[in-house]
């Protein structure tokens, strides 16, 4: 049977991939600074900090032209942090994961509850 596209099979590790992605970042930054006597590391950690940096200001920072130069690295930065905090949430939580879960309320129903 074809099925036109071959799609890479999805796996498991992809979840978990996009779990460890934050500290390998973090690792990444930090040989960075570990290595910052070393000239190709001292431009690698320059970018790196200039670009955390920028994901910092599109994080505070608000107006339209700054969201639009900073809006990628903002993304990446908060998403990876997500990242970083469910990874923690599931390891150290003693509770259940399911009573982090609230269900969305409509707000038609919302507003029929309140009259």
């Amino acid at each position: 049977m074809v099925t036109g596209a071959c799609e890479p099979p999805s796996l498991p590790t992809d979840k978990l991939t996009r779990l460890v992605v934050p500290f390998f970042l973090l690792t990444l930054l930090l040989a960075s600074y570990g290595l910052r006597t070393i000239q190709p590391y001292s431009a690698i950690l320059l970018g790196e900090v200039l670009f955390y940096g920028l994901a910092l200001l599109g994080l505070v920072g608000d107006t339209p032209l700054l969201r639009r130069i900073a809006g990628p690295p903002s993304a990446l930065v908060l998403l990876n942090a997500a990242a970083a905090v469910a990874l923690f949430m599931f390891v150290f939580r003693r509770r259940s994961l399911l009573e982090l879960w609230v269900p969305a309320v409509d707000p038609a129903e919302e507003r029929a509850r309140a009259a």
